[in-house]
């Protein structure tokens, strides 16, 4: 998967994938696609499933 902010300087790319440092709320797109992709992992595996992450 390749993710690709593309605008002009100072308009937010950066804090729109990493986010803020200061409260959960402000986390980014790429924190909050991780999480959720170690979740489901998580939850799949409980059911039987195996995953290989390279």
């Amino acid at each position: 998967v390749c993710i690709f902010a593309y605008g002009q300087t100072g308009s937010g790319k950066t804090y729109t994938m990493m986010g803020g440092t200061e409260a959960p709320e402000q986390k980014g797109l790429i924190p909050r696609s991780l999480e959720q992709i170690f979740q489901t992992s998580q939850s799949l595996s409980s059911q039987g499933w195996t995953f290989k992450m390279e």
